[in-house]
């Protein structure tokens, strides 16, 4: 036991030691080469390049790329600066990373490469196709399949399947965007990651409506990152830990997380051994830089409200501008509210900033002390410490 903690101690140092001295361990691959440079120079060995423009790539397409590598075994994809409009689907269990090219690895807000497409579930097109899913709207998908993939509808959604995804899939200074609206219209995901293990790192991901969905059985961590959304922008079924990001309101609809604890349904307390959730550590909420100018937002954004009775939603040492509501956290809706005692799950520890008011926050938002948010960790929240997440970036 006490070589485990010696272990892990030495991991959480370390990873701390690198993030203060290093701008990566993949920053000499993505740097963008002069011409007379192998855009490969400073990658690992079987880097895969891929541009849109640049006769030495090997693909033009990512989906290209992703299609031609085997099953089961590791693969990188280096992908030059540009637009890539293409929807992205990784069913492959063998790990992957993509890596924007870009000369600022720590910044997203200097990224090179964009992956969009424009695509939503309205009422119309429900009518055409009735078996359309939200998940068909995804720029990015990582799943074994469709049936993995599928958000479904009402407490439990889709059917629980026994495919496993993606055991270890990485992106770096991507853009991530669904570009169907410039407001909230209908479900339009930037990415769908279900039944796989998924991180990100200084990653954008942009919508209005349901940008991320963390669906069942899968594990989700992104660090340094922004996701830009409207309304419910970060759903799902699954656990999700971000770190160091940025949750940028375009505008204000419904909350800006909206989560499904568990599919059992005849729960009725907090399991100690079920942890899905978000939990939103050292992070920022505020205005997006994009949002309509004339859009009066104060005090209009929810924190969290219950896609199920079993929802749980953590903010832990995270800045709130003035978007947020007074009371934080918020029903479902007025005629079905969906929180139960000892089993929603709504917390906050450490927020500051003009949109944390303590005492206009909703009976139901536990508001902890140092000692009861220090208990959230990763290793705490995942059962152990994930080896598929970069510590070193």
């Amino acid at each position: 036991m006490m070589m485990i903690q010696l272990r892990t101690l030495c991991v959480l140092l370390c990873a701390l030691f690198m993030r203060a001295s290093s701008q990566g361990r993949y920053a000499p691959c993505q740097m963008v080469k002069p011409p007379s440079k192998s855009p490969l120079d400073g990658c690992p060995p079987g880097t895969i390049f891929v541009s849109t423009t640049d006769p030495r790539a090997k693909f033009t397409s990512i989906q290209e790329a992703i299609m031609s590598l085997d099953h089961t075994s590791s693969h990188i994809l280096l992908i030059a600066p540009g637009l890539y409009h293409e929807a992205i689907n990784v069913s492959r269990p063998g790990p992957l990373t993509l890596l924007g090219q870009t000369n600022k690895p720590d910044d997203p807000l200097l990224n090179q490469v964009t992956i969009f497409n424009a695509s939503a579930i309205n009422a119309n097109s429900s009518v055409i196709n009735p078996w359309l899913d939200d998940s068909d709207t995804a720029v990015m998908t990582i799943a074994p399949n469709r049936a993995a993939a599928l958000v479904g509808s009402g407490p439990t959604g889709a059917p629980v399947q026994y495919d496993r995804g993606n055991a270890d899939f990485k992106a770096y200074n991507l853009n991530i965007a669904n570009t169907y609206a410039d407001y909230s219209v209908a479900p339009s995901l930037a990415l769908d990651a279900s039944y796989s293990n998924v991180s990100l790192y200084y990653c954008i991901l942009a919508s209005y409506q349901d940008t991320l969905y963390v669906g069942k059985n899968a594990s989700f961590y992104a660090f340094g990152s922004i996701i830009k959304g409207g309304t419910d922008y970060l759903f799902g079924f699954g656990t999700a830990w971000l770190e160091r990001c940025t949750l940028a309101n375009r505008e204000c609809g419904g909350a800006i997380t909206a989560w499904k604890g568990t599919y059992d349904t005849t729960a009725t307390t907090i399991s100690s051994t079920n942890t899905n959730g978000i939990y939103i550590s050292h992070s920022r909420v505020v205005r997006a830089d994009d949002a309509i100018p004339t859009l009066n937002l104060t005090h209009a954004c929810a924190l969290g409200r219950p896609w199920n009775n079993a929802s749980r939603a953590i903010y832990l040492n995270t800045y709130m501008d003035d978007t947020v509501r007074p009371q934080g956290f918020i029903p479902w809706s007025p005629t079905d509210p969906r929180i139960v005692a000892n089993l929603t799950d709504y917390a906050e520890g450490g927020s500051y900033g003009p949109g944390y008011e303590a005492g206009s926050r909703a009976y139901f938002d536990r508001l902890l002390s140092y000692k009861e948010a220090a208990a959230y960790t990763l290793q705490s929240v995942f059962g152990y410490l994930p080896p598929w997440i970069d510590y070193f970036t």
